[in-house]
């Protein structure tokens, strides 16, 4: 059994301008529910103004990932559906109130140093190519991998409970966030990224974890090769 924690944003305030949204509940609660139904324990579920960006800052920076109320370092496998974007070697989500800031930016983000070990970003340009690994490297503190997007991805909410449903099976995690995640209806390009020890160790966390396959974490200082693979 793993703990799961989901958060969503569809209304943004005054004070964090960005397009409301329609289905990022949708998305996010469909993957804690399905993950629910499968027998693995949904801690938390926050949407709109009770979404904070300090669930997913470090503490080291201000942040509070580790809280037990929403933390995201505080379970296994988190699911954020929200807008993003990323530059050259940053990514950032937006949030719909200001507590403390309206965007999480991922250089303030030590993850897996408490728990965490994968991350669904259901946004834009979350695992952005052709370069994932330079925006993504100092994230990663045990974190095993992140599963998103290059390019866009559309406001629907279909593909979080599918890819819980997978995933709280036992499937392979990579294969199932890009079966259930591409359409080349509404072209999106889903897109994981995960690390090892080496390049052998990389590949075959990329291509074979499952949430039953008992791999470790590895240190930031022991991180040796960065893997990632997309759907187009």
């Amino acid at each position: 059994m793993v703990t799961v924690g989901t958060e969503w944003i569809n209304s943004f305030t005054s004070a964090c301008p960005q397009n409301n949204l329609s289905n990022r509940d949708n998305a996010a609660q469909g993957f804690g529910s399905a993950m629910k139904s499968r027998g693995h324990n949904w801690k938390f579920d926050w949407g709109n103004a009770n979404a904070w960006e300090t669930d997913f800052r470090d503490p080291a920076y201000g942040g509070d990932d580790a809280n037990t109320d929403g933390g995201v370092d505080s379970v296994d496998f988190a699911y954020l559906a929200t807008h993003g974007g990323a530059g050259s070697n940053y990514f950032v989500a937006a949030f719909g109130t200001k507590h403390a800031n309206c965007l999480w930016d991922n250089r303030q983000a030590k993850l897996g140093n408490a728990n965490l070990e994968w991350l669904v970003l259901d946004t834009c340009h979350s695992v952005q190519l052709p370069n994932p690994h330079i925006i993504w490297s100092q994230a990663f503190q045990g974190l095993h991998m992140v599963l998103g997007f290059t390019g866009t991805a559309k406001d629907r909410g279909g593909r979080g409970w599918d890819f819980g449903r997978r995933a709280g099976n036992g499937a392979k995690l990579s294969d199932a966030w890009l079966d259930e995640a591409y359409s080349w209806w509404y072209d999106e390009y889903p897109c994981v990224i995960a690390c090892g020890r080496d390049k052998a160790d990389a590949e075959n966390r990329l291509y074979n974890e499952r949430i039953t396959s008992g791999y470790g974490d590895i240190p930031h200082n022991q991180i040796g090769y960065w893997k990632w693979r997309w759907r187009s």
